[in-house]
C-alpha cells in the first residue's frame, strides 16, 4: 500500500510530554493561503475540525473558513467559538430550494457579469450532472469566486464535501490545491458506494486524499485513487486542553466507566449497556457504574433499555455537554468505554478522537477491533479490545479493570504516552502545514 505516514521531509514523530513546544512554522514567510470549505461549522461532534483550524491560526497560518450551511446555534452557540476563529468564518447561506438558488445565481451574475463563463460551463454540464446539482455548484462557485481565485490550498473535511469542492474548482478553473480528509462514514456508508463512481470528480481533481486510518487509504486506492495522492494523517488531541482536568475521584468505592459520543448506532451504546447488565448479574458484589454523555436519535431507546435491565442506579445519562464539560466527565471516570461497531447503513468510525482524549488523560480504555481503532489501541498494552457487537467481551474487559487498580494504572500510563507521541494535535498540525507548503509549491 503506497501511502505515507511520515512527514514529507521523511522525519518521524517524536515522543512528547503533555507540555509541547511548538516547532517553527514550516516555510516561514511563505505561508500559503488556506481556505477550509465545510458543510457546517462549528459542530459539537466535530471539535477536531475546529481544533485543527485553531492550531493553524495560532501558528500564524493564513486561514479562512467558508461554510455552506447556516450554523446550528442550538448545537454549538457561536459565542462558544474561539474568538481567534470567529472573524475568519463566512457563512454562504445558500438556499435549499432550486428555484431560490437559480434566482440568487442570476442576481450575482447581474452584479458581476464577468462570471458569465462560469454559468456557461455550468449549463454545459447540466445534462451530465443533473440540474439541481449543477445549479448548486454554480451558486457556490459564484459566492466563492473571490476567495478561491487567490487560494493556494482548499482543505475539506469529509469526502462528500471534498467532492463538492472538486466540482466547484473544476467549474471555476481555479488552480488551488485540493486536500480532503476522509474520516469514516464518507468511505463506509452504503450511500457512497461504489466509491470510485461517487468520488470520480474528487479522484480526478483532488491533489491529496488524507485518511485518518490505513483501512480508508486501502479502500480509496481500490476505488481507483492514485496511491501517490493518498496519505495517512491521524487526527490529534490538544494536550493543553487535557492539562488541569481532575484525574479522578478520591477514595471512590464504585468503579466508574464513562462513554462520550453521539447516540447513533456505530458508537455501540446498546452494547455498553448490555455489558453493564451482564457484569452486574455475573458479579453483583462488584460496584460499577456507567456515565453516558451525548444525545442523538437513540437516546430514548437507550434509556428504555437501561430501565428494562434495572440499571437506573448504575447508568447515568448526562445529555449533550460542551467539550470542556465532556472532558471533565472523562476525568472523573476510572476508565473509558467505546464499543464501536458497523451500523446497519454501513457507517463506521475512523479513529475516534474521544478515545485519544481519554487516553491522553491517562484513562484505561475499552473498545473494539473496529476500523482504525487497533491503530490507536494495542490490546493489553494501552487498552483492552473486544470484537464488535460482543457485550460479553466488553463485560469481561470491564470486570478486569474494575477488579485490578494496578492494571488500570499500567494501561492508562501507556495510553497517555502513546497518544502524546503519535496523536498530538500540535505535531500533526505542523505536519499538515508542511504538506500545505509542499503542495502550494507545486502549483502551476
Amino acid at each position: 500500500m503506497a501511502v505515507r505516514t511520515a512527514a514529507p521531509d521523511g522525519s518521524q514523530l517524536r515522543k512528547t510530554s503533555a507540555s509541547v513546544e511548538r516547532p517553527p512554522a514550516a516555510g516561514a514567510g511563505t505561508e500559503p493561503k488556506v481556505v477550509y470549505l465545510v458543510r457546517r461549522f462549528p459542530v459539537r461532534s466535530q471539535t477536531f475540525v475546529t481544533n485543527e483550524i485553531i492550531d493553524h491560526i495560532r501558528s500564524g497560518a493564513d486561514v479562512r473558513v467558508m461554510v455552506f450551511e447556516t450554523p446550528d446555534t442550538a448545537d454549538f452557540p457561536l459565542e462558544d467559538l474561539d474568538p481567534l476563529v470567529r472573524p475568519r468564518v463566512t457563512y454562504l447561506d445558500v438556499p435549499r430550494a432550486n428555484t431560490a438558488r437559480i434566482g440568487e445565481a442570476l442576481r450575482l451574475l447581474l452584479r458581476k457579469p464577468g462570471h458569465l463563463p462560469l454559468a456557461l460551463r455550468a449549463l454545459a454540464r447540466a445534462r451530465q450532472e443533473g440540474k439541481h446539482a449543477t445549479v448548486g455548484t454554480l451558486l457556490f462557485a459564484l459566492k466563492l469566486a473571490g476567495t478561491l481565485e487567490s487560494a493556494d490550498i482548499v482543505h475539506c473535511h469529509f469526502g462528500n464535501v471534498g467532492r463538492m469542492a472538486a466540482m466547484i474548482l473544476r467549474l471555476g478553473r481555479w488552480q488551488a490545491r485540493l486536500v480532503t480528509t476522509f474520516h469514516g462514514y464518507d468511505v463506509s456508508k452504503q450511500a457512497y458506494q461504489p466509491l470510485g463512481e461517487y468520488y470520480a470528480p474528487l479522484i480526478e481533481r483532488g491533489d491529496l486524499l488524507l485518511t485518518v486510518n490505513s483501512i480508508w487509504a486501502e479502500r480509496l486506492q481500490a476505488a481507483g485513487a492514485d496511491p501517490a495522492r493518498i496519505r495517512i494523517h491521524h487526527m490529534g488531541i490538544n494536550p493543553a486542553a487535557i492539562e488541569g482536568i481532575s484525574p479522578g475521584r478520591p477514595e471512590a468505592e464504585t468503579v466508574r466507566f464513562c462513554m462520550v459520543g453521539r447516540m447513533v448506532a456505530k458508537k455501540g451504546h446498546e452494547v455498553a449497556l448490555q455489558a453493564l447488565a451482564l457484569l452486574r448479574r455475573r458479579r453483583p458484589e462488584l460496584a460499577v457504574s456507567l456515565v453516558m454523555v451525548g444525545e442523538g436519535p437513540l437516546l430514548e431507546s437507550l434509556k428504555a433499555q437501561a430501565r428494562a435491565d434495572a440499571l437506573e442506579d448504575a447508568a447515568a445519562f448526562r445529555g449533550a455537554l460542551n467539550h470542556a464539560s465532556a472532558l471533565a466527565e472523562i476525568g472523573q471516570a476510572d476508565a473509558f468505554v467505546l464499543p464501536s461497531r458497523t451500523a446497519p447503513d454501513g457507517d463506521m468510525e475512523g479513529i475516534p478522537v474521544v478515545l485519544m482524549e481519554a487516553m491522553a488523560m491517562g484513562k484505561p480504555v475499552i473498545s473494539t477491533r473496529h476500523s482504525g481503532i487497533p491503530e490507536l489501541v494495542a490490546d493489553g498494552v494501552n487498552g483492552l479490545l473486544a470484537d464488535e457487537n460482543d457485550p460479553a467481551g466488553i463485560a469481561d474487559a470491564m470486570e478486569r479493570l474494575a477488579e485490578d487498580a494496578g492494571l488500570r494504572q499500567r494501561l492508562g500510563t501507556s495510553a497517555r504516552e502513546a497518544v502524546l507521541a503519535e496523536f498530538n494535535e500540535v505535531t500533526q498540525g505542523e505536519r499538515l502545514r508542511r504538506i500545505y507548503v509542499e503542495l502550494a509549491g507545486s502549483k502551476p
